[in-house]
């Protein structure tokens, strides 16, 4: 166990249990009329790269042939052996691609997207839009992924510019 630099406690990924719906294999809605090459990370592959502890930049993703960014997009990463192995491959993937393993960061202990409640920040963003703020109820049926995206989607000092498409497509609007 550690703690970040501002505070938040946090396990090393080798210490997480991922917590997945088996939905995490897939583009979102709003993201498959645009990303049909996977030009950019999926969420779905995000979501996989938080819950092994792997930073990996745009470019090197890019520089990944399209069929190993899909390989990447569709193998499982929901148990800690799973998380394992995806570690595993990304990292000879993406050192084959540029040389170099792709930097470790640390993995919350309690990520904001699996709490019981809508968090505040979702909230906040989807009311700057006009859109009503998730209840908790709503929040609670939600998938892990779908939790996820609208976690990374609300971030303060972003534009929220595909906030209101996930809404829309998790029947929250």
């Amino acid at each position: 166990m550690g703690t970040r630099s501002d505070g938040v406690p946090f396990r090393h990924a080798r210490e997480r249990t991922h917590v997945s719906s088996g939905d995490d294999a897939r583009l979102l809605g709003f993201e498959s009329e645009l990303e049909a090459n996977l030009t950019y990370i999926p969420l779905a592959v995000r979501f996989k790269l938080d819950s092994c502890g792997i930073k990996l930049s745009l470019a090197v993703w890019q520089r990944l042939p399209e069929h190993k960014r899909r390989e990447l997009l569709y193998l499982p990463c929901q148990n800690e052996h799973d998380v394992a192995s995806y570690r595993r491959v990304l990292c000879v993937l993406a050192k084959e691609c540029s040389g170099d393993e792709p930097p470790s960061i640390p993995t919350a202990e309690h990520p904001l997207w699996a709490t019981d409640d809508t968090p505040e920040q979702i909230a906040r963003a989807a009311t700057a839009l006009g859109f009503p703020s998730p209840s908790s109820a709503q929040w609670r049926q939600l998938t892990p992924l779908q939790k996820f995206a609208l976690v990374k989607l609300s971030r303060d000092g972003h534009e929220h510019r595909n906030l209101g498409a996930a809404l829309r497509e998790f029947g929250l609007l």
